[in-house]
């Protein structure tokens, strides 16, 4: 998940997308790359206090399976826009962030010890209960990627970060 929020990070370190924070698109930080997250959204905020997600991409694995040289792992990415435009500018903003993650990843193939394997699927949601209304729209991709594992044995060190501290 790392691997693919450092690449995202860096992908989108020069975008700029609505900030519903800001009222006046002229003022500072009307416009800002988008928040990046790992499993999900941040916890909602005290009640009266501003908590804007959007714009946001969380990084999350649905599944997985391991096999004797190889494990796959099934990734979602789940993107979100916020447009001060009409229904047909949200719509272009979030297939523009779709796109461009779509055409990075099919060009790069690889992140870090992960190959992307085929399909690559995305969806803007047509199951209303998940589709946000104007002015907020969601999009997701499902990627899915493959690395061979390793026989050697991680020190305590790197277990801790990268499984937490509660691992042991």
């Amino acid at each position: 998940m790392r691997e693919i929020r450092n690449y995202l990070q860096s992908l989108f370190a020069d975008s700029a997308f609505r900030n519903p924070a800001v009222e006046d698109e002229t003022e500072d930080n009307a416009f800002i790359p988008p928040r990046l997250f790992i499993g999900a959204l941040p916890p909602k905020r005290k009640h009266g206090q501003t908590n804007e997600d959007f714009p946001f991409i969380v990084i999350r694995s649905l599944s997985g399976e391991d096999g004797e040289e190889n494990s796959d792992i099934q990734t979602q990415i789940i993107c979100g826009i916020y447009t001060a435009e009409n229904e047909e500018g949200g719509s272009n903003d979030i297939h523009n962030m779709l796109d461009k993650i779509r055409a990075n990843f099919l060009q790069k193939r690889t992140l870090g010890s992960f190959e992307l394997q085929f399909p690559l699927s995305w969806t803007t949601g047509q199951d209303e209960e998940r589709n946000q209304p104007h002015p907020y729209y969601i999009g997701e991709i499902t990627a899915n990627w493959r690395t061979f594992r390793r026989t050697v044995l991680q020190s305590a060190e790197t277990e801790i970060d990268v499984y937490g501290t509660g691992y042991r």
